[in-house]
């Protein structure tokens, strides 16, 4: 029995993928052809794509920072403390400066606790969904994350 790769993470169809496909065919690792067969024998789950209802479906303030720091909030506000929301260490923006900087702990820092955010956000989205609709319907179903 043939095994399905799953993966899971933050605005992976619009971004990662199609470069990792791109940059595959141009380092002649892998064809097109090749990749995009591959691709489909993948299963994925794109979590920024979940959060499009809740947010009028726009991708507009869907950052992941913004993303965690935005839940954190309304969860303190609605009293729902028995979910944890990890902090997402350093903006994404201060990436290529602490690669210049050869500051790469860092970067780990910042990869790890991306990580971490979005193992809360896959929870709270499959297991806490309810916590972001009695939000989301007491908000007038505005978009959460907008700017």
């Amino acid at each position: 029995m043939e095994k399905r790769v799953r993966v899971i993470g933050f605005n992976v169809l619009k971004v990662d993928f199609p470069m990792l496909i791109y940059k595959a065919n141009m380092l002649e690792i892998m064809k097109i052809e090749e990749a995009l067969e591959l691709w489909r024998q993948v299963y994925v789950e794109d979590l920024l794509h979940a959060l499009l209802p809740l947010n009028e479906f726009r991708f507009w303030g869907l950052r992941l920072e913004r993303v965690q720091e935005i839940l954190k909030g309304l969860f303190e506000e609605y009293g729902y403390t028995d979910v944890e929301i990890h902090e997402v260490r350093y903006p994404s923006e201060e990436i290529p400066r602490f690669y210049d900087n050869r500051e790469y702990k860092k970067i780990e820092d910042h990869l790890r606790s991306e990580l971490d955010f979005m193992s809360d956000l896959r929870y709270i989205l499959t297991q806490k969904i309810d916590y972001l609709i009695n939000i989301w319907k007491d908000k007038n179903y505005k978009a959460l994350f907008a700017d």
